[in-house]
């Protein structure tokens, strides 16, 4: 069987004939579909749009031409990568020292000067191409080593207080409406966890009386499990006791996130306010990590510190997606300098609601409870973008819509 072309798109020109002479090459040592995007100054006031498009595509190589001006096409390196480590990034630029050491910084791998000819401009994206397949290889060897693996999706926040629970109990929940009984949610917040109250439950097990087994195995994880509300979802609900926490340390909560990757398609992570052991093991599991942050100053000052930390604790491969909740125009905070300051293009935003805070105080799922209200449709929104293709739902696909060839 054919392998699946490897899709490589090139965003504005790669020279002054090149971009043309390229998409009717067919040297390439892979298989390699082209897809050519004209570059369009609007554009660049739809970064976050941009960013989350080319990546939804899930190209193995994107080439930034030499007509997208020079410091935008770092910011869409450094969104893309942030978003899709395993995309590879080739700048068309004059080379220069100083051009490289921007392009490294931003984890763009090569330069490619625009008056290159054709098939150095081939040479580059085929090696770019047989890079970005090799790392996802590694990746899906890695996910696939104990068999079936579902997709871990974690939840941070390095503040109490900006809705991270509410974020994932909501997204756990539309998840689960696309994919029921196959969607969990572990509540890893050991000390004030409260996912059982956000969603109405007095469970008689939890994650505290699972991790005081002596051996631990799927059928002893499905057994400590509650169900939610509509049934689609299960829950591994934490004591929310301080004093219980110790009982699921790093390396007990990895061999629980491990069973329930390999039993589940979706695993979803509500973790504690900052970084604490049991969040170092969950996102060491992660396929995805989902930032929470509330549209206030210290919100997203201690966001750019969690983000830092990440950053000493070493490179990752998790995809990142960056949530800002209790968006209000009033705050005084403007988007671009927040994404300027966290160096991480919002991948979604979420009203300021009313509506949230009650259905929470009563125990219920906006998404359930209201599911025509925008906030709903919000996080409708979110849940989308972690859904495997057999279950998503066609019309909540992001499709291009500008300057497709």
């Amino acid at each position: 069987m054919t392998p699946p072309a490897s899709l490589v798109i090139l965003l504005g020109q790669l020279g002054r004939s090149a971009s043309a002479e390229l998409l009717g090459n067919s040297k390439f040592s892979a298989a390699v579909a082209l897809k050519h995007l004209d570059w369009d100054r609007s554009l660049a006031e739809e970064v976050d749009e941009l960013i989350s498009d080319l990546v939804s595509a899930k190209p193995s190589v994107i080439c930034i031409g030499s007509d997208v001006p020079a410091d935008f096409g770092l910011t869409l390196t450094t969104g893309i990568l942030s978003m899709a480590p395993t995309i590879e990034v080739v700048l068309i630029r004059e080379p220069s020292a100083a051009v490289w050491a921007q392009a490294s910084r931003s984890g763009a791998r090569d330069v490619v000067d625009p008056n290159a000819s054709i098939s150095e401009f081939v040479e580059a994206i085929d090696t770019a191409v047989q890079r970005s397949l090799s790392l996802r290889s590694h990746v899906a060897s890695s996910s696939s080593k104990e068999g079936r693996q579902g997709s871990v999706i974690v939840v941070l926040s390095p503040k109490g207080g900006s809705g991270k629970t509410t974020v994932s109990v909501n997204i756990a929940a539309a998840i689960a409406q696309a994919a029921p009984e196959r969607t969990v949610l572990v509540d890893m917040d050991c000390q004030f966890g409260d996912v059982a109250t956000a969603l109405g439950l007095e469970p008689e097990r939890t994650l505290t009386d699972l991790g005081a087994l002596s051996e631990l195995d799927p059928t002893a994880l499905k057994l400590f499990l509650s169900r939610d509300s509509s049934g689609n979802l299960l829950v591994l609900p934490s004591s929310g006791t301080p004093d219980e926490a110790d009982l699921i340390d790093e390396a007990k909560a990895t061999e629980i996130l491990k069973i329930a990757k390999s039993e589940f398609d979706y695993v979803v992570v509500d973790t504690a306010a900052g970084i604490d052991e049991r969040s170092l093991a969950a996102i060491n599991e992660a396929t995805d990590l989902l930032f929470v942050a509330s549209m206030d100053v210290t919100s997203i000052r201690n966001l750019i510190k969690e983000l830092d930390l990440l950053e000493k604790l070493g490179p990752s491969l998790q995809h990142r997606h960056f949530v800002l909740n209790r968006v209000d125009s009033s705050s005084g905070l403007k988007t671009k300098d927040i994404v300027d300051a966290v160096g991480l293009p919002i991948s979604h935003m979420i009203d300021a609601s009313s509506l949230v805070v009650q259905r929470s105080n009563a125990g219920q799922m906006v998404v359930l409870s209201d599911p025509k209200s925008t906030v709903a449709k919000q996080l409708q929104a979110i849940s989308q973008t972690f859904l495997h293709e057999d279950d998503r739902d066609p019309k909540g696909r992001r499709l291009f819509r500008r300057g497709d060839k």
